[in-house]
């Protein structure tokens, strides 16, 4: 999770490695950091910052991008597996600043 400060407004990203913008996915990170977005709204009551708006997802599908398909066949139907690369922490945060 990654706050970005413009003014007073403060926006709320979530880093998702698999994160594609054409695609339509549900994450639960993103729903979780909604739901607590009205507690971090009343800390910051009077404070002269604000949330804008709910948690946005970004990222560029690197995880996937970098990571492994195999195609297996089970009983009548063929499965495609895909497997993300395992991305350290730091590398994320590097991601970010430039994201954003």
């Amino acid at each position: 999770v990654i706050l970005h400060r413009t003014g007073n407004a403060v926006s709320v990203w979530i880093y998702d490695p698999n994160f594609d913008p054409n695609q339509s996915h549900w994450v639960h990170g993103q729903k979780a950091v909604n739901d607590a977005l009205p507690g971090v709204r009343r800390l910051l009551a009077n404070t002269g910052l604000s949330i804008d708006g709910q948690a946005k997802l970004f990222g560029n599908g690197l995880q996937t991008a970098l990571g492994s398909t195999s195609v297996h066949r089970r009983r009548s139907a063929v499965v495609t597996e895909r497997r993300g690369y395992p991305i350290c922490g730091a590398v994320v945060h590097m991601v970010t600043e430039i994201w954003l």
